[in-house]
């Protein structure tokens, strides 16, 4: 796959965290996933640990940056997490490849951004692109709730659940794309219980298309840390959602 880096997706200064890199497979048309790094809203980069990942024969890989919590005030990262989903499309029609499907995803508080943007359509709209049409939507051990930084930057305890606007939870619809949820076995607290939850949710909204596995034997940090295997369960569900996708 040949990488264009450091692509703006918003207008931005020199300073400003608001880039992408692109990974393009050498074909004239493609499916693309928009992923975006953990590190609890705080930390991390587009580069890693995951990207480059092992993704399906075809499809390409946008990785984004967004603004931490101690650089720009919440929801900052949730605009960028929905700006970087508008821009993609066409960004890789700027690069000469058309978009035919479009999925997000991310790891940990990439994870909670994906699911936001995805599940919540005003974050789209305000970005200029009401009518994109998102297929789907794969969270790697992300909150549904409520993410913990943002309740500590309101003054609520960060280890108390809260759903409010800013939880995926409170956005359930039966119009929602396709949704593939996994989380790991000894992963963070309530973190399994929340993503299954969320999916609970959806079915009784009456939407079919969302699923939710728990992976043996893994943990935050490790539940992302093979996705270079393609035996590794997590990369084996990822294929299989992304090529399940409807067109």
């Amino acid at each position: 796959m040949r990488r264009i880096a450091d692509l703006p997706y918003r207008a931005i200064t020199p300073s400003e965290r608001g880039t992408a890199d692109l990974y393009l497979p050498d074909a004239p048309e493609t499916d693309c996933l928009v992923w975006f790094h953990g590190g609890g809203l705080v930390e991390g980069d587009k580069g890693g640990p995951q990207p480059p990942m092992l993704m399906p024969a075809g499809w390409a890989l946008a990785c984004a940056n967004y603004r931490l919590l101690q650089h720009a005030p919440f929801p900052a990262c949730i605009e960028d997490a929905a700006a970087a989903l508008a821009w993609a499309p066409q960004a890789l029609q700027a690069a000469g490849v058309r978009c035919r499907r479009l999925a997000v995803g991310g790891c940990s508080a990439g994870a909670y951004l994906a699911a936001m943007v995805a599940l919540d359509r005003s974050w789209l709209a305000a970005a200029g692109a009401a009518d994109l049409r998102v297929h789907g939507a794969f969270p790697l051990s992300g909150q549904m709730a409520s993410h913990f930084a943002y309740r500590g930057s309101i003054g609520h305890p960060a280890w108390r659940p809260l759903v409010d606007r800013f939880a995926p939870l409170w956005h359930v619809r039966a119009d929602a794309p396709s949704l593939l949820l996994v989380a790991a076995e000894n992963d963070m607290p309530c973190r399994p219980e929340e993503n299954r939850y969320l999916v609970a949710a959806l079915r009784e909204a009456g939407h079919r298309a969302a699923e939710c596995h728990v992976i043996p034997g893994r943990d935050h940090g490790t539940i992302g840390a093979f996705m270079s295997d393609p035996a590794d369960p997590v990369v084996r569900l990822m294929h299989r959602f992304l090529a399940g996708l409807p067109g």
